[in-house]
């Protein structure tokens, strides 16, 4: 039942996410030699905004194999604005509550996605993203970073 629910959802996903009107920026990094994402490695994400008067929000999206271990990921982020103001975050993804992932599982592949951060007010110009993390993680097959425009 468990997994009937699972792929049930996955199945949902596409109509369930952002609407695609609303997403202005995605881009996802899957080069991740042997599956893991060690400390010293920065990913970073660049991306345009046009409207300065709309709020924007910018989820991360995490590919990881099923049995991956660690139950949260904290993460260090850097925000640059188009101005060069230099805003730095730190998150924590939770994948797990006790032994149930968060994540949505279809055989060996788990996607999670969460809100990393939100941008208002804006300003119209390039943004970049930053994250960095300081353990070695197994089991990571992708991250991405979307980012939409703000449903009020």
């Amino acid at each position: 039942m468990k997994r009937l629910t699972s792929l049930l959802l996955f199945a949902l996903l596409p109509w369930m996410g952002c609407k695609e009107e609303n997403q202005i920026y995605k881009n996802i990094i899957d080069d991740f030699p042997q599956g893991e994402w060690l400390p010293d490695r920065t990913l970073s994400f660049e991306f345009e905004v046009d409207n300065a008067e709309t709020a924007y929000n910018c989820f991360i999206l995490l590919r990881h194999a099923y049995g991956f271990r660690e139950t949260t990921i904290p993460l260090d982020g850097l925000l640059i604005t188009p101005s060069g103001e230099e805003q730095p975050f730190s998150t924590v993804v939770a994948v797990r509550e006790g032994e149930e992932y968060l994540s949505s599982c279809m055989g060996d592949l788990c996607d999670l996605e969460m809100i990393l951060t939100n941008l208002s007010p804006v300003e119209q110009g390039t943004y970049k993203i930053s994250l960095s993390q300081e353990r070695q993680l197994a089991g990571i097959l992708s991250i991405g970073l979307r980012v939409e425009t703000k449903e009020n």
